[in-house]
């Protein structure tokens, strides 16, 4: 994350969706490594079954590291305008309620067209925009 300008608000909501895909891969990867389990060690599926499994780690790996980010971004921010954690405007994710689906895609939508719409040039602009949709596809992802 960068020192760029991420509101308490978009910061919470960001976080409340990549949260909400930690705790949907948590539970993809619980239930495939359950049924991984029922499967005799030379079962040509396990191999397929093992992939998913890595795929996801991955997932939740990236995840994390996003979490951590924005938690780092939400902690600066609180210390730049000198908020203690009682008294931050941002809510906790779990109070923080989800944007609707449409929201969420109208975001992505305007996000993926300014990027279309930059010259070659813009690269700092680039690397934002590209890290909002980022955020945008992981909000969507959760969504969904």
């Amino acid at each position: 994350m960068s020192d760029a300008t991420l509101s308490d608000h978009t910061i919470a909501r960001t976080l409340r969706a990549v949260s909400d895909s930690v705790l949907d891969d948590l539970a993809k990867l619980a239930k495939l490594e359950t049924s991984k389990r029922r499967l005799q060690p030379s079962d040509p599926r396990r191999v397929a079954v093992s992939e998913e499994i890595e795929q996801g780690a991955q997932r939740l790996l990236g995840s994390s590291r996003e979490e951590w980010a924005l938690s780092q971004e939400a902690l600066a921010a609180s210390q730049r305008t000198g908020a203690t954690a009682t008294a931050a405007a941002a809510p906790t994710i779990e109070a923080t309620v989800p944007r609707p689906v449409r929201a969420i895609l109208e975001s992505w939508r305007d996000a993926e067209r300014r990027l279309a719409e930059l010259g070659p040039n813009d690269e700092e602009a680039r690397s934002a925009i590209e890290a909002e949709i980022v955020r945008v596809r992981a909000e969507y992802r959760a969504a969904r």
